[in-house]
């Protein structure tokens, strides 16, 4: 058959073309190829044309260090000139020490008529070569930002929890993966006094000196969770291994902070977990890291813990008595106990101090001691102490009524609620509304 038994035109149409072609026979050879090939290889140091040479080893240097490429593309086109499928394409990467490229191949059979058919004759093939990198450098970036947390450089959320994901998945058998999680204790005081351009100043140095600790290390991800809360992933022989990790980073996290001249304090709480010894699945891994966390917050922060079921035991009963106490102030079920203040000289009575109590419709009365743990909490324990002020304020409104003789209050407060704007307002607006002194 003659191999260029084209016409001027055609060959003009395919000489136009940005994309590389070559024809090759059923033995591989190189029969035909178009300007942008010969442009192509005379550009990165090849020769003017390969005509009449094997394609195969052209394959070879294409896809240099890609073995199951190579071979994947390889069986592709012996598939086509055996007429045994209607064509293939594979993208490739094909970098220099200068840049960074990716091609397109379509290898698609030149048949003899009628085309489109298993069975029919195959002369040869056709295969294209197309420069995408610029798209896939595009993608890339997108695939950057997706993964990467802008302010610190991290990695982010999304990108962790898939990586939990997959590393479970191939975690050599012996090792453990280690997920702690890390929460600057004073982050948002901080915030607040300095502003948030100093926050994101800290939160930057804070991804420095947990990447200073990791840097070393192999099957590590850093990535920032949001706000002021970091995760660090790795993989470890055995448990153990993270603890002077988590202590070295515990340390650097408390050193003093630079924000222009000034030095601001700080230190972190962490929460330490491991799969597959504290979960199941990657999922339950996060939980357990999470409650870790909550453990060395409410243990009095700037501290590691670990976590262990009865941990989890005692937060989820914490999380329970949260939650039901909750409803009781909705229920109305506080009440408020007066306890005589008598003076020791002669016994008089010289004020009552108001008590607070819970009285449960299944348990009965129950002592402050069961729920003043959970009153820690900001805004469950001011709204039970306005429940119980706005109680003593109608008693002391009521007993005036009564012509009860006056007589002292004293009102349990945390420093907090007394210099919460909001709360002063209230009482204030309460003993006016009942004209109860509030000295």
């Amino acid at each position: 058959m003659n191999w260029l038994d084209e016409t001027h035109v055609e060959r003009s149409i395919v000489d136009a073309l940005t994309a590389s072609i070559c024809i090759i026979d059923q033995e591989g050879i190189i029969r035909a190829e178009n300007d942008a090939r010969r442009n192509f290889s005379k550009r990165n140091g090849g020769k003017d044309s390969y005509i009449g040479e094997s394609y195969l080893p052209v394959v070879t240097k294409a896809i240099d260090g890609e073995s199951e490429g190579e071979a994947e593309f390889r069986k592709a086109i012996r598939e086509v000139l055996n007429g045994e499928c209607h064509g293939f394409e594979i993208e490739y990467p094909c970098h220099s020490p200068d840049e960074q490229r990716w091609f397109l191949a379509r290898v698609t059979p030149l048949q003899a008529q009628p085309r489109n058919k298993l069975g029919t004759e195959v002369l040869g093939a056709v295969i294209t070569h197309q420069d995408i990198s610029i798209r896939k450098l595009l993608e890339l970036r997108l695939t950057r930002l997706a993964e990467t947390d802008e302010l610190t450089g991290l990695k982010n959320r999304r990108y962790l929890l898939e990586k939990i994901e997959s590393s479970a998945t191939k975690l050599q058998a012996g090792s453990t993966l280690a997920l702690c999680l890390l929460d600057l204790d004073n982050f948002k005081e901080i915030n607040d006094t300095a502003g948030h351009d100093a926050g994101d100043h800290i939160l930057r140095q804070v991804a420095e000196r947990i990447s200073s600790v990791t840097s070393h290390l192999q099957s590590v991800v850093l990535a920032r969770m949001g706000g002021d809360e970091f995760a660090v992933l790795l993989e470890v022989p055995r448990p153990w291994s993270v603890v002077p990790i988590a202590e070295e980073v515990f340390a650097l996290l408390s050193a003093p902070y630079s924000i222009g001249s000034e030095k601001v304090l700080s230190a972190a709480s962490i929460g330490i977990a491991f799969y597959p010894m504290d979960a199941g699945t990657p999922e339950s891994l996060m939980k357990a890291a999470d409650l870790a966390l909550y453990g060395a917050k409410e243990g009095g922060r700037s501290r590691y813990v670990f976590f262990t079921t009865s941990l989890r035991e005692e937060i989820e009963q914490r999380t329970a008595l949260f939650t039901e106490t909750r409803a009781a102030l909705a229920r109305n079920e506080f009440e408020t106990h007066f306890q005589p203040i008598v003076r020791l000289k002669d016994k008089s009575l010289v004020g009552l101090e108001a008590l607070v109590r819970w009285r449960h419709p299944t348990k009965g009365l129950i002592s402050p001691a069961h729920f003043l743990p959970v009153l820690k909490d900001r805004h469950l324990g001011t709204a039970v102490s306005q429940a119980v002020m706005l109680n003593v304020i109608e008693h002391l409104s009521a007993w005036e009524g009564d012509r009860i003789p006056s007589v002292r209050v004293s009102v349990n407060l945390t420093a907090d609620q007394l210099q919460n704007a909001n709360f002063v307002e209230f009482l204030s607006r309460e003993t006016s509304a009942r004209a109860v002194c509030a000295d």
